[in-house]
């Protein structure tokens, strides 16, 4: 049996591991996936990413009506994910009682851009030093 999986690029890996978790999957397709899946730890690590991304889209009301449905009913069928649901949603919770609003709205790349430009700069003066210290 060929793999379902490796084939595909990414994005389509992504989606169909969302259909996965929603139940949108015959029986053999589901099969072939968690074989796959349990044979390979790379893709045991982009699906686990995946079905975080869609607890965290139902905890935050992002998925359809339709796509709630078959998360509740497929997805939440397992005490093991429901766990994980309940875990993230009390992190998800903990989270927005301890970071001030305008920490939480505030992107933190351009901090990291402003670092890493100045580390840069820092970096490039040091090597000018260093050749004009060299040549005296």
């Amino acid at each position: 049996m060929s793999g379902l999986l490796r084939p595909l690029d990414e994005e389509a890996r992504q989606a169909l591991f969302r259909a996965y978790f929603l139940g949108a999957l015959a029986e053999e397709s589901r099969e072939r996936i968690e074989e796959e899946v349990l044979g390979e730890h790379g893709l045991y690590e982009e699906m686990d990413a995946c079905a975080e991304e869609a607890i965290r889209d139902y905890l935050s009301g992002a998925l359809t009506p339709d796509d709630r449905a078959r998360f509740e009913a497929h997805f939440m069928a397992s005490p093991r994910r429901r766990e994980r649901v309940e875990l993230l949603r009390d992190l998800d919770g903990a989270i927005g009682r301890v970071a001030p609003p305008a920490a939480r709205a505030r992107p933190a790349p351009r901090r990291a851009v402003a670092l890493a430009l100045a580390t840069a700069l820092l970096l490039i003066a040091l090597i000018v030093l260093v050749v004009v210290a060299g040549r005296s």
